[in-house]
């Protein structure tokens, strides 16, 4: 499983990072599911004391840009048949809503002259059987832009609302004391959903990430991702692996990290082993770029699956080179573990 992360108006992938930092390393423990950051594809002029400017996902009436940046990194960061999680925040939960409702008109071969790429268009139609939860916190209904309201066959007279509503599991957290998205606008970006699951919470615009707030997210997400499972016991699809763990020779190699490495080294799961190694220099900051490894039953002799998040944000790549720069790497760990099969290889 795959999260999608998006970010807020006046933010960026860097800092939504930050501020989801305990749910996603959860994520990864519980469902083995890597979180994408993605940035907003507009830039806004720089306030003061700033020097890296933040982002916004729409310009204007201009929306397609923020569908073409959210598609392809679903395109680079993941395989076909892998589930996703949309995460979202404030202008990023209409970006999210967005990208469900274009993708169950594409799959239907009903969105046309919308100025969208046939890629984008092949991207979209194969995300709706993949979607298995949206999460909006703070998320508003009136920052559509008015374009789309004919495009996604919406009417905003008495409310936004859509021809038929979503049927892509929901879950929205509403701030009582927001003061940037009211509680009404909130509940009606969730009315969108044809069952969504609604969360008031005390505090203000912000994505909430207590241990009470965060229990309903973990509950929904153990329903909606149970996999199929075939008759050895292995998830359908790739990118999956079965429970097990580790025998004696892959524990002497996990222990053998954990001395080397030390507090750079992080077991995330003992069932598959799952292990997180950090990459950037202890001087780095923020250190963000990481090693995820989970082993298959029979390694070294049969490939883990091995992942670098937040290479692109360590290096302070640019977003036009970031998916790029995710194709060299993931070409370049798949060339190292064919040349080490049948050795110990993570170090």
């Amino acid at each position: 499983m795959k999260v999608i992360a998006l970010h807020g108006r006046r933010q960026m992938a860097e800092i939504f990072s930050q501020r989801l930092s305990k749910l996603t390393k959860q994520l990864l423990s519980q469902f083995n599911a890597s979180t994408v950051f993605v940035d907003a594809p507009f830039a806004l002029p720089l306030e003061v004391d700033q020097d890296v400017p933040t982002r916004s996902w729409f310009e204007g009436e201009e929306w397609t840009p923020a569908i073409a940046t959210v598609c392809q990194h679903i395109a680079q960061h993941t395989n076909q048949q892998e589930p996703l999680v949309l995460v979202a925040f404030s202008q990023g939960c209409v970006v999210a809503t967005l990208v469900c409702v274009l993708a169950s008109m594409a799959r239907s071969q009903l969105l046309t002259g919308t100025g969208l790429s046939a890629d984008t268009l092949a991207i979209l139609a194969s995300l709706e059987p993949r979607i298995r939860l949206v999460v909006c916190a703070g998320g508003p209904s009136d920052h559509f832009p008015t374009r789309l309201h004919t495009v996604c066959n919406m009417t905003a007279t008495a409310g936004l609302k859509l021809s038929r509503p979503l049927d892509i599991p929901s879950l929205h957290y509403i701030g009582k004391k927001d003061p940037v998205v009211s509680a009404a606008s909130s509940a009606a970006l969730a009315a969108l959903f044809a069952d969504p699951t609604v969360i008031h919470h005390d505090q203000g615009h912000v994505f909430p990430t207590t241990k009470h707030m965060l229990q309903p997210l973990h509950a929904i997400l153990s329903k909606v991702t149970q996999p199929s499972t075939t008759t050895d016991g292995t998830s359908p699809g790739t990118g999956s692996v079965a429970a097990f763990e580790a025998n004696e020779d892959q524990q002497l190699e996990l222990d053998g990290l954990a001395a080397v490495f030390e507090s750079d080294f992080e077991l995330l799961k003992t069932s598959p082993p799952t292990v997180s190694v950090q990459l950037d220099e202890e001087d780095k900051e923020p250190r963000s770029a990481r090693l995820v490894v989970t082993l298959s039953q029979d390694y070294p002799d049969v490939s883990p699956l091995i992942e670098v998040v937040g290479l692109a944000t360590s290096l302070d790549v640019h977003i036009k080179y970031q998916p790029p720069l995710a194709s060299q790497a993931r070409i370049a760990l798949q060339q190292s573990i064919d040349d080490n099969l049948g050795s110990p290889m993570i170090y």
